[in-house]
């Protein structure tokens, strides 16, 4: 036997007018610009194109003062030793190599000073940003695929969800790195 259906009552609130709800209107003028800006590139080495290419672990060839280098990576990691045969050495590695002997290098280096040349540079002063810029911009001259990554990632906010805050723990910041990276798209356009 089918045993009938209870049909629940349910009392809904009496809906309000228009007028008396209050303005959940979204004012432009009052949000951070990039609150609209919703699409994004997290930059990560084996992520989807053109966050890959502008990953400082890619393959490029390019140089700087005369040095042959093979990645941002491994110039980046090169800054941590003031022997030239190593820093010459490590700038030719790219990738995950790059990255391990960086974290070889970290054995000897204090975080505070990094070397290019000879050259001891503070790790926080200008003239490391300099250098960043220096870096940045001879692979942007040089690197047809990394310009063309810059070009394709117009209208996206990049970040870099892997990357470190903490200048003191890192030879490349995450603000560092974007700040860049957008430096050079500014350039480009």
């Amino acid at each position: 036997m089918i045993k009938p259906i209870k049909i629940l009552k349910i009392n809904l609130p009496k809906l309000q007018s228009p007028q008396a709800l209050p303005d959940y209107t979204l004012k432009p003028d009052s949000l951070p610009a990039d609150v609209f800006q919703t699409k994004v590139i997290d930059i990560y080495s084996k992520g989807e194109y053109p966050g890959n290419i502008l990953s400082n672990f890619t393959r490029c060839l390019f140089h700087l003062d005369g040095v042959k280098i093979c990645s941002i990576e491994g110039f980046l990691q090169s800054l941590k030793t003031n022997r030239p045969e190593i820093q010459l050495k490590t700038c030719t590695c790219a990738n995950a190599k790059a990255k391990r002997m960086g974290t070889w290098l970290n054995n000897f280096h204090d975080r505070k000073t990094v070397y290019w040349q000879g050259q001891a540079i503070d790790r926080f002063s200008e003239d490391y940003q300099t250098l960043l810029r220096r870096v940045y911009d001879a692979r942007l001259e040089s690197d047809g695929f990394f310009r063309q990554a810059l070009k394709d990632s117009m209208g996206y906010k990049l970040i870099h969800s892997i990357g470190k805050q903490d200048p003191a723990t890192t030879i490349l910041t995450e603000s560092e790195f974007i700040s860049n990276l957008e430096r050079l798209r500014t350039k480009i356009k």
